[in-house]
This record gives C-alpha cells, sequence and structure tokens, in this order.
C-alpha cells in the first residue's frame, strides 16, 4: 500500500479546517479529520480512481464526502503518494503548476 506524506501547506489547512469546525459545534472537528482518514485510506487502495486535475494525470482531486473540501494530491510513484492541499471547494481553482514538490 502507498505512502502517504503531507505538504507543510496541507498540513495547515487541514488543521484550520478542523479549527473552524471544531469553533461551529464541538466535536465535529473530528468528524472532519475521521473523514479526511477514510478519504486518505480509500485513496491509498485505488490513487489513479479520482479525476486528474493536471495534464500527466499524476496530480488529482478527491472530494471528502461528508464536508466541502477535496484533497489535491501526486502520484509520485506507486507506493508515494503526496497530499498537497487541502481545499475548500468555493476556493478558486488551484494553480496545479506551482512548485508542488516544495515539501
Amino acid at each position: 500500500m502507498p505512502r502517504v506524506s503531507f505538504r507543510p501547506q496541507a498540513r495547515a489547512e487541514i488543521r484550520e479546517a478542523r479549527g473552524w469546525y471544531d469553533g461551529q459545534i464541538p466535536g465535529l472537528g473530528r468528524a472532519f479529520i475521521a473523514e479526511v482518514e477514510a478519504t486518505l485510506t480509500f485513496l491509498r487502495l485505488h490513487p489513479q480512481m479520482y479525476a486528474a486535475v493536471s495534464d500527466d494525470g499524476n496530480v488529482r482531486r478527491a472530494l471528502l464526502h461528508r464536508f466541502p473540501y477535496s484533497l489535491v494530491y501526486e502520484v509520485m510513484a506507486v507506493d508515494d503518494i503526496v497530499v498537497l492541499a487541502c481545499r475548500h471547494v468555493r476556493q478558486d481553482e488551484i494553480k496545479w503548476n506551482l512548485a508542488r514538490r516544495d515539501v
């Protein structure tokens, strides 16, 4: 099963979203993290299943089910996935060509 790592920006975005949800309803941040983890588990099993958002098909976007967020990730190799961002679906389209490998 592939190893998943995170860009620092992606970790910060996940923490920010969790904090926002906890501020709305106590415990909702934990539910958000559980949804992120469930999505990560699925994408580790099926990394090519989610929609490609780059011309080369290596950068993909996995939508969370319960929350209006997506995980943007790059399939680096068969055994290596890097989460590039965790974005609210209303945010402007990500500039995919921005230094994707600046970990």
